[in-house]
């Protein structure tokens, strides 16, 4: 089997946790030494990316690319614990999705490097055990239909229950979705998708903190859509995937602990990461779900009022602090 993988990490400023990430990767995974990673920095802070030289370049292995690749500003070279990492500066933000899709496209179309499968890793994965990566591979063995695996994930209080998701209806996803943001989530259990205590199998999507990925099914299928900028990825992915007859595959029987949203909460404000999200969704009913254009005129009204409502909180709460 061929033992080379890679790993895509998009970082927005927290690279002192990307780069521990690593480390703890190296240490960590047992059966897979011939690793590429790939650190997309989409900061674009010169801060940011220049802990990576000073984290990787203490024994002078690396190396400066001159470069006009994609939207890559600057990208280095390192070697830690006999694995190649990349480290790529975006010139702009370009979102989660285009960024994992940069990573992969460097690998495969740049370095022309043979990697069977990737690994799309949040950096606030937190590994407790030793890990085979060859255990998530017996899935794509036993079924060719089978794209995309992701383990059970349990957040950082020891609950599970991000994963996996189920398909919900449309007027669900956009129309309840919205009018439970206006409720302040009282209605949250109405559009909850996560499959409880679910048997390991195929299911519509599964998270992307700690997903891998057939290099040769995610390239057929165009990868991550680009058109997304932040959460749902997946989702849609599960859509691409479909169209080609592949599908997603959780493993209970593989656990990783998940410090979830703790980066993205530093950077984004709340109503921000809502918004994004709607924006997701949206973006996953009218291209890939045939949503009318009255569906979605209606989501988009019911979202403005959820806005102005938050406004209004917003302000009201800034009025009673300066009395």
């Amino acid at each position: 089997m061929n033992k080379q993988l890679g790993v895509i990490v998009v970082d927005y400023k927290s690279m002192k946790e990307t780069c521990s990430y690593i480390k703890l990767f190296c240490e960590k995974v047992i059966d897979y030494q011939d690793v590429v990673f790939v650190i997309v920095d989409n900061s674009v802070q010169d801060k940011n990316y220049n802990i990576v030289f000073d984290e990787f370049c203490f024994d002078g292995k690396c190396q400066n690319f001159s470069t006009t690749y994609a939207e890559c500003k600057t990208i280095y070279r390192f070697k830690y614990n006999g694995c190649m990492i990349f480290a790529l500066q975006n010139k702009e933000n370009s979102g989660y999705a285009r960024a994992n899709n940069l990573g992969v496209d460097f690998i495969i179309k740049s370095e022309k490097i043979n990697v069977p499968f990737f690994l799309i890793s949040n950096n606030d994965i937190l590994l407790m055990d030793k890990l085979r990566i060859s255990n998530y591979l017996k899935a794509f063995e036993k079924d060719n239909k089978i794209a995309a695996v992701g383990p059970k994930i349990i957040d950082i209080n020891g609950k599970v229950g991000q994963s996996p998701r189920k398909k919900l209806p449309i007027w669900k996803l956009l129309i309840l979705y919205n009018i439970n943001l206006i409720f302040s989530n009282r209605l949250k259990k109405y559009v909850n998708d996560i499959v409880y205590n679910a048997d390991k199998g195929t299911y519509y999507w599964v998270m992307g903190c700690f997903l891998i990925v057939d290099t040769k099914k995610f390239y057929e299928v165009g990868m991550f859509d680009n058109s997304s900028f932040l959460y749902s990825e997946e989702m849609i992915l599960s859509e691409r995937l479909a169209q080609k007859g592949y599908s997603m595959y959780y493993d209970s029987d593989i656990s990783v602990f998940h410090n979830h949203g703790k980066t993205i909460n530093q950077a984004i404000r709340t109503n921000t990461n809502v918004k994004m999200l709607y924006n997701s969704h949206r973006l996953c009913c009218t291209k890939y779900r045939s949503a009318s254009k009255l569906l979605i005129l209606v989501s988009d009204l019911i979202f403005k009022i959820y806005e102005l409502q938050f406004e209004f909180k917003t302000l009201l709460r800034k009025c009673c602090r300066s009395f």
